[in-house]
């Protein structure tokens, strides 16, 4: 496949925007912004308890958190199987 002669269907690009999550009042993410393409290769850093698993499991759909807006190819995706914390 040539890199420079992508048909749009080739391409999956992963957005997560806005981003809110709380427990008890507590802010676990707030504002997190990422984007993700197809073939890239992203770590995610962070100390125990900073929110690396919590995120994933929001972009997954199993956990709701209380904003986010998760996008595959500009096609937003719903959380409705997520249950509200």
């Amino acid at each position: 496949m040539d890199p420079f002669n992508k048909s749009d269907r080739d391409v999956t690009i992963l957005e997560v925007d806005s981003i809110l999550l709380e427990y008890k009042h507590r802010k676990i993410l707030q504002n997190i912004y990422l984007r993700v393409q197809k073939g890239e290769i992203i770590g995610l850093l962070g100390r125990n308890g900073s929110g690396k698993s919590s995120l994933l499991e929001v972009i997954y759909g199993i956990r709701a958190a209380q904003n986010c807006s998760v996008r595959v190819d500009n096609n937003f995706i719903s959380n409705a199987t997520a249950t509200r914390i």
